[in-house]
């Protein structure tokens, strides 16, 4: 009968918790598809008693994450965090079952899924970043995956790869049109799987439409240019035509997209290096 008054058992009873440590868990779990401030939670705990001394207590022993990305502090108890995971890393699988050769699902189109509108993009990265920390998932270049998953070629998607490499690798800087790609095999659905994962990887870099180059190709056309304009000197068509074999035409889509992506700038002459 003591021991029903001893509040030292009771909260050994509750896991070392006391009933306000408890009541304010609770609430936090309750309001955390609310994405709640401090204020909100305390509105919510419903008593005059201060509750940061609890709020911290159940931060530190990791029942309650807090996002800190923005100006207000946002608090989510570790059960509605677990509950989002299992749900994300279902749709995953599934996203990854259909789509074998794409690296992962665009990070808007998960926060949509997953989350409500409310939850502000600083602290849905925020929730991410923590995922990723804990291999949970990867993120790259803003495409979400398993955090083991990886692409698999099939034997016959690997010749498809072989196919248009060759072809990109014998056209040089007269790089072909896609169309060209479709005469050179017989499942156009496939060739487009492997392009488009080429394209998502980095091993063919886009210039302009319809027109695209090899990584390597690339990062070449880009130190050629870099080369050219050492000591601030003035890069002009010419001198990229004598140090990259192809026609006018193409040299300009090149040369204007280096201007694009913050490479090169356009002077009343030629270019310079940004």
């Amino acid at each position: 009968k003591t021991k029903r008054f001893n509040k030292e058992y009771i909260d050994k009873l509750h896991g070392g918790k006391n009933d306000n440590l408890i009541k304010l868990s609770s609430t936090i779990e309750e309001l955390s598809s609310k994405y709640p401030t401090f204020e909100e939670i305390k509105l919510k705990f419903g008593s005059s008693q201060d509750i940061t001394d609890s709020l911290q207590t159940l931060i530190s022993n990791g029942e309650v994450i807090e996002l800190t990305s923005l100006n207000e502090i946002i608090y989510l108890h570790k059960n509605y965090l677990e509950e989002k995971k299992i749900e994300l890393l279902e749709y995953l699988e599934e996203f990854h079952n259909r789509n074998p050769l794409v690296i992962g699902e665009n990070t808007s189109t998960i926060r949509n899924k997953i989350f409500s509108k409310k939850l502000k993009n600083k602290n849905y990265l925020e929730i991410l970043s923590l995922w990723e920390k804990n291999k949970v998932i990867k993120v790259n270049s803003n495409l979400v995956s398993v955090f083991d998953f990886y692409i698999k070629l099939s034997k016959s998607q690997e010749k498809t790869k072989e196919i248009i490499v060759n072809t990109y690798k014998n056209s040089s800087y007269k790089p072909p049109k896609y169309t060209d790609l479709t005469k050179l095999t017989s499942n156009p659905k496939e060739l487009k799987m492997v392009f488009d994962m080429m394209v998502l990887l980095g091993e063919l870099k886009f210039i302009e439409k319809d027109m695209f180059l090899l990584k390597d190709d690339y990062e070449n056309l880009i130190n050629v240019v870099k080369k050219l304009g050492e000591n601030k000197k003035e890069i002009k068509l010419p001198d990229v035509k004598s140090k990259i074999e192809t026609s006018r035409k193409y040299l300009v889509a090149y040369l204007e997209h280096l201007d694009k992506v913050g490479i090169t700038k356009r002077t009343e002459n030629g270019r310079v290096l940004v």
